[in-house]
């Protein structure tokens, strides 16, 4: 299943794949990430792709689950950073998210061990295989997100380090696999 959490005035409605509508958070951005990392609690399938809702997809979601396998959990490497540190120090000058939330979350991967340049993703494609350990590490996920910053691809690379199939790096506008455009507001 190919689907979005739409809530606020962010992003248009989508009619061409699943959009899930019942808004379960008071805040929009928490509402609809609640279904982007939770999906295995909204949905009874063997695989998900997640896509954010500012993007069109030029491919199937079988072509996009062949990407991934053998691996349960894909999502294309970011464009322009390689490291959760560099990531979260950006998405603070730019006001994305608060350094308060940021640094503690920084300095406990630090601690963890979690390296300088060890990868990232772009989390507005995630294809997925719902397996028991997928859930599970997706319950963490959920959790990092609720403890510390809202910005999902500073923890997704700690949670997911050892099982994370990163597919190409590409144009992040416009590529054969997607397009993404501007959101609405």
């Amino acid at each position: 299943m190919i689907y979005t959490a739409i809530f606020g005035d962010k992003d248009k409605e989508r009619k061409d794949i699943h959009q899930f509508k019942e808004q379960l958070m008071s805040s929009p951005r928490m509402a609809a990430k609640i279904y982007k990392v939770l999906p295995h609690l909204f949905m009874d399938e063997e695989w998900s792709v997640w896509i954010d809702g500012n993007i069109k997809l030029n491919v199937t979601e079988e072509k996009l689950i062949s990407m991934v396998k053998p691996y349960d959990i894909g999502v294309f490497i970011h464009p322009e950073r390689d490291c959760i540190y560099e990531e979260g120090i950006f998405c603070a000058k730019v006001g994305k998210d608060k350094i308060e939330n940021i640094q503690p979350q920084l300095d406990y991967y630090k601690s963890k061990g979690h390296p300088s340049h060890g990868g990232l993703g772009a989390c507005f494609i995630i294809v997925r295989r719902h397996t028991p350990d997928i859930n599970r590490l997706n319950e963490m996920w959920w959790a990092h997100i609720c403890r510390f910053s809202i910005r999902d691809q500073l923890s997704f690379p700690f949670i997911y380090k050892n099982v994370v199939k990163y597919l190409p790096k590409v144009n992040m506008r416009k590529n054969e696999y997607f397009e993404r455009f501007k959101h609405a507001k």
